[in-house]
């Protein structure tokens, strides 16, 4: 008997909780939780400044950047087998890095759905 009523009690309890937290209040927690994760990275990156890593100045801006200077010819195997890739989509962000774009202004720019 006792346990029957702790089994009912469980499932009160279960109830009450599922009628206070509407799909409604769950969506909106979701959202702010989202929102500061976004923030905060968006603080972070603004506090730690311009990314220089390998990645960049090893293929992705050297691809980019040897299209517009005809480096294919003189350099062989420059970056490996990733300077072979497509060098297109590396462009824009290679001029708004040589422009010298602030960090913030070019993250901003990379993640416009176009």
């Amino acid at each position: 008997m006792k346990a029957a009523t702790t089994l009912a009690s469980h499932h009160a309890l279960l109830a009450a909780m599922a009628k206070r937290m509407s799909l409604g209040s769950a969506t909106r927690e979701l959202v702010r939780v989202a929102l500061v994760a976004a923030s905060c990275c968006v603080l972070l990156s603004l506090a730690l400044g311009r990314d220089i890593n390998w990645d960049y100045y090893n293929y992705h801006g050297y691809a980019a950047l040897s299209v517009v200077q005809d480096r294919l010819g003189q350099d062989f195997w420059p970056a490996g087998v990733q300077g072979y890739l497509n060098p297109l989509p590396f462009l824009p962000f290679a001029w708004m890095q040589q422009a010298a774009w602030p960090s913030a202004v070019v993250a901003s720019t990379k993640v416009l759905p176009i």
